[in-house]
Formats: structure tokens, sequence, C-alpha cells
């Protein structure tokens, strides 16, 4: 399972079209977003995918790409 921590979301997205977004790329098993960060009024979030070549494949993909007027800060969550 891997986890990607995916930052600058716009303040109105919603879980359903995060996951939407990252299936593109392969099974999705959760979405969970986070709160605001204080200057911007942008959301975080995690998305668990379960196998790693297609995780890898959403980060190059995603990140830094325009989503809902923001571009996405994508990555791998590292424990």
């Amino acid at each position: 399972m891997t986890t990607i921590e995916v930052r600058n979301l716009p303040a109105d997205a919603k879980e359903k079209s995060l996951q939407q977004v990252f299936a593109r790329f392969g099974q999705v098993t959760s979405v969970k977003l986070g709160g605001e960060h204080r200057l911007r009024e942008k959301k975080s979030g995690f998305v668990e995918m379960p196998k790693a070549e297609d995780a890898d494949h959403a980060i190059r993909r995603l990140d830094g790409q325009y989503f809902r007027g923001s571009f996405l800060r994508v990555q791998k969550l590292v424990n």
C-alpha cells in the first residue's frame, strides 16, 4: 500500500473528485482530505493506492498539474 500526499488542493475540492483523478492511474483504496493551509486556504489530502507502480505513475503525472484553479503538489508519503 502506498500513501500519497496531495497538497495545494482548492478549498472546495471533494474526496470523490480527487478519487476520480487518481483512479485514472489505478485502483484507489481510500481518499481523505485534511484541513486548509492558513495563508492560502488550500486543502491537503491523502490518497492510498495498493500498487506501488500505479502510485508512482500517478505521482509523476499529477505533480505540478493544474486542478480546478491550483497546481497540485503530489508526493509519496514517507513514514
